[in-house]
């Protein structure tokens, strides 16, 4: 059998470093010199790992890494990686300490924290880079364009800080490209008048993947993508086809067969009596269910492979364990690896699809799988590139 050695449930998260490594060259050649990368690892590397893939990613030298908060940006830091940090989301004012010398930047958006930022400078004798977000039309998290030009300039003139970077976020770069100019023409317009004044900022960033992949007139001096660098693409992106089709997807999601029964015809399966028998089968049980993350809106469309084949799953999936159709005639007994996400022979299930299954977006899909997962990493490599061996973790 193929797949680290289990213990417990045979069931497990299988994460490509080398995927992540070349999905991350991808960005660069869409990138182009001149233009650094923000790599966004929040919500556990979006299912993948958090620690390994920031490694892997520090290990290729890139310039940024961005997490939702604080907890994550501190078990980097407690994991010997030094590349900086900016943390994407709010922090409490009671934790601000923590990021003291340690080359984390948060996000400001308001002059409130500008001052809390300021004392803590001032007490610590130490300067705090922050970078600035602005809501040009997500209306979400950030200051508001016409207090912005204000917040910056008080950024920049109080004592002890250094504003390193400003960025927006795009609210539909993935479909309207209209709306996504009217964000970029009330950001340019904002860059401008700061530079009216004299103000040069280090970093300026605002295309996530899908305006990092589509249009290089978003991109400024540092792009943050997401998605992308995990091999998974952010809608169909005509545009971009010849960068998208050379992205890998990095996470597979496995288990095994625990048992197999034979069923007749007109026999029902799971809760809800939601599926009965056609026909005489053969069922396979996966010990895989809701708590490990695979949703249960996915029933009733959802398959997995087996042996290079698609299978269908049966009924409702409940919270640990699921059944599968393995035909009239086993396809394949107990033990037998099943892929629930990922490649295998030349079938392949990916998180686009699983997500239309559950009436979802892939994001949810990545980025729900349960803790309790171990994730198998292959693909790693020393600096000198020599590979190392599979490791495992259940971060």
């Amino acid at each position: 059998m193929s797949g680290p050695i289990m213990r417990g449930r045979p069931t497990w998260i299988e994460v490509d470093l080398a995927a992540v490594r070349s999905n991350l060259g991808v960005l660069r050649d869409v990138a182009g010199p001149g233009v650094s990368i923000l790599g966004v690892v929040k919500s556990n590397a979006y299912g993948h790992g958090l620690v390994e893939v920031a490694r892997t990613l520090s290990g290729q030298g890139i310039e940024f890494l961005g997490v939702s908060n604080l907890d994550e940006a501190l078990v980097l830091r407690e994991s010997g990686i030094q590349t900086p940090i900016l943390v994407l989301g709010p922090i409490e004012e009671g934790a601000l300490p923590e990021i003291i010398g340690k080359r984390i930047c948060p996000t400001v958006v308001t002059p409130g924290r500008v001052k809390e930022l300021q004392a803590l400078a001032a007490k610590y004798g130490e300067e705090i880079c922050v970078h600035v977000k602005v809501d040009t039309g997500m209306g979400r998290l950030g200051v508001r364009l016409e207090s912005a030009q204000d917040l910056i300039r008080q950024v920049s003139e109080a004592r002890g800080l250094r504003c390193e970077g400003i960025y927006t976020h795009f609210a539909c770069a993935d479909m309207d490209m209209d709306f996504t100019r009217v964000q970029i023409e009330h950001f340019q317009k904002l860059l401008s008048a700061l530079g009216r004044e004299g103000r040069q900022i280090r970093h300026v960033h605002s295309a996530n993947s899908a305006a990092t992949l589509r249009w290089p007139w978003t991109h400024f001096n540092m792009v943050r993508p997401g998605l992308a660098l995990y091999g998974l693409r952010p809608g169909p992106l005509p545009e971009a086809a010849r960068y998208v089709s050379r992205l890998k997807p990095a996470l597979s999601f496995k288990t095994r067969i625990s048992g197999t029964k034979f069923m007749k015809r007109g026999e029902s399966i799971s809760y809800g009596r939601t599926q009965v028998l056609r026909r005489d089968s053969w069922v396979g049980i996966l010990p895989v269910g809701y708590a490990d993350g695979y949703p249960f809106a996915a029933a009733g469309r959802a398959q997995v492979l087996i042996g290079g084949r698609r299978v269908p799953v049966l009924g409702r999936i409940t919270m640990d364990l699921m059944a599968v159709d393995l035909g009239s005639q086993p396809l394949a007994g107990p033990g037998e690896e099943v892929v629930l996400l990922g490649r295998q022979g030349f079938e392949r299930l990916g998180a686009e699809e699983f997500a239309t299954w559950a009436h979802t977006i892939p994001y949810e899909i990545v980025c729900g799988w349960s803790h309790r997962l171990p994730r198998h990493f292959v693909g790693a490599e020393e600096a000198s590139g020599h590979a190392l061996t599979a490791q495992s973790s259940v971060l």
